[in-house]
């Protein structure tokens, strides 16, 4: 009786390492940057920003383009 006790008792110890390994977050290094660095981080993600912004309005016209284009070769073939 006393070893299956045991047996029972370690399987759940294992299970509850197991559940606190998946729930609990894994703590992450924080950043610490001087104000400098704080700053010149913010401008290149506004840069970034502002790049991906353009993109998407650049491939959004051409879109619009083809579109265009398209309903003009239809309406040329009628």
């Amino acid at each position: 009786m006393g070893d299956y006790l045991l047996e029972y008792a370690l399987t759940l110890g294992l299970l509850f390492l197991g559940l606190l390994l998946v729930c609990i977050p894994r703590p992450r290094k924080a950043r610490f940057l001087t104000p400098e660095q704080e700053i010149e981080l913010k401008k290149r993600k506004k840069k970034q920003k502002a790049s991906a912004a353009k993109k998407k309005a650049a491939e959004k016209a051409k879109k619009q383009k083809a579109k265009a284009k398209g309903k003009s070769k239809k309406a040329a073939k009628k």
